[in-house]
């Protein structure tokens, strides 16, 4: 009788001991997963900001695409803007000497003697002259558009430096932004392990007091089973 008490105690002795084995080897697997599923929605966190810095990097070419083709036009209104100049001075000029040839050339003939033939007849003056002013005149519509041209131009300046001003905010928006990325995410990463380590040392600890409970002093497990053998104070219920 003494041994069947003795089995039974030793097998609920082991039945707790599986249990609490048990329940805590399902701990020490739930927990990691976890904290994995934590890590794996860090990893995502960090994959639709760098998805973010992509596109901001995206769109500053294509501004700064912008910026070239905006810069390329200023460049030839400000060539077509120089070429009417001198095609204006040079009208200006050649109207100044035709001007004073033909007030010499009045002068002139009001001072010689009146013919019907001169009254009628258009000299080579008159006709250079006439082709001056119709030179005169068309460098005038050009400096007209001109000026529309250069009003353009002052506008397309404007949105050069509004567009200049924005691309090197955000430039500098995006160096800032690949800055800190990293540095996050590796702080996340480190943190992440920290705390894994963390609980996973927190669950073995908690495992081994289970298993192995603090005994009394001048109390140990070979004294029990010294106590068990010789059938000294052997607990033992009979249902």
């Amino acid at each position: 009788m003494r041994s069947r008490c003795v089995g039974a105690c030793a097998g609920k002795r082991h039945f707790r001991e599986l249990a609490h084995g048990n329940v805590s080897a399902l701990r020490k697997k739930k927990e990691p997963r976890a904290l994995c599923q934590l890590l794996e929605d860090e990893l995502k966190e960090q994959k639709a900001q760098a998805d973010a810095l992509a596109a901001l990097v995206e769109e500053l070419d294509a501004k700064a695409a912008a910026e070239a083709t905006v810069e390329s036009a200023q460049e030839s209104a400000a060539q077509e803007r120089a070429r009417l100049l001198r095609s204006l001075e040079e009208a200006c000029t050649r109207m100044v000497r035709v001007t004073a040839a033909g007030t010499v050339s009045e002068e002139e003939a009001a001072g010689g003697p009146h013919t019907s033939s001169a009254a009628t007849t258009t000299t080579p003056l008159e006709v250079s002259l006439q082709q001056c002013r119709g030179e005169l005149d068309e460098a005038r519509a050009q400096v007209l558009q001109l000026s529309g041209a250069q009003h353009e131009a002052q506008e397309l300046q404007r949105r050069c430096d509004e567009l200049t001003e924005a691309l090197r905010a955000q430039r500098s928006a995006a160096r800032k932004l690949g800055a800190v990325a990293p540095a996050t995410l590796a702080a996340a990463l480190r943190d992440h392990a920290e705390e894994v380590a963390r609980r996973l040392r927190g669950g073995a600890v908690r495992g081994s007091t289970r298993l192995y409970p603090a005994q009394p002093r001048g109390h140990s497990l070979g004294s029990e089973q010294q106590s068990l053998h010789r059938g000294r104070h052997v607990p033992c219920v009979f249902a």
